[in-house]
């Protein structure tokens, strides 16, 4: 048995459908017959495209963490978030290491606009107008929550604090002293 994809879900207009994921995951519950997965999350499909197109230094673009960016990321190639689809900037935030994405785009107009940059030093991490720290297991934002480059901020502080965690958890967050509720700017 052959699969040519683990996405368990699909974004549509209409809200979340079930995916290719999901029949994958029946079939193998009712066979006991774990497939060889094809295409994404696995390298190979990344690396063959790839060659195919004669490029050097590819960017996998996709909004799912454990497909899309896992199997950019197993290609050993940079990957970018986008933010419109299944995964969220809290997700991506949580992420286990081999999930996480060099970029996070709002959409894919963020392709065409310059990545801005993020520093760090003293623990600080800074993108635009926000920066991020970490102490005692809790992400310290500053910076408007609505405002992307706040969580890419966030990412980079939490990611370098937590470089391979063995499960994906969001951190507590805090923003100007109190706590960031979990619907707040949950892109």
């Amino acid at each position: 048995m052959v699969a040519t994809n683990t996405d368990l879900s699909i974004p549509q207009l209409r809200g979340i459908a079930p995916g290719n994921g999901s029949l994958v995951a029946a079939v193998t519950a009712a066979t006991g017959s774990t497939p060889a997965v094809a295409g994404k999350p696995e390298a190979a499909l990344f690396t063959t495209a790839a060659k195919h197109l004669g490029v050097s230094r590819p960017l996998v673009v996709g909004d799912r963490l454990d497909t899309d960016i896992l199997g950019g990321n197993r290609a050993r190639m940079d990957t970018a978030l986008v933010l419109t689809g299944v995964d969220t900037v809290r997700t991506a935030l949580a992420a286990v290491a081999g999930q996480r994405p060099k970029y996070l785009l709002a959409d894919l107009e963020g392709l065409y606009e310059p990545y801005p940059e993020i520093s760090h030093s003293d623990g600080v991490y800074r993108c635009g107008a926000s920066s991020a720290m970490v102490d005692d297991g809790t992400v310290h934002l500053t910076g408007d929550l609505a405002n992307l480059d706040t969580w890419r901020a966030a990412c980079s502080a939490w990611w370098s604090a937590n470089p391979d965690p063995a499960t994906a958890a969001l951190p507590a967050l805090q923003s100007a002293g109190s706590p960031v509720l979990a619907d707040s700017a949950g892109r």
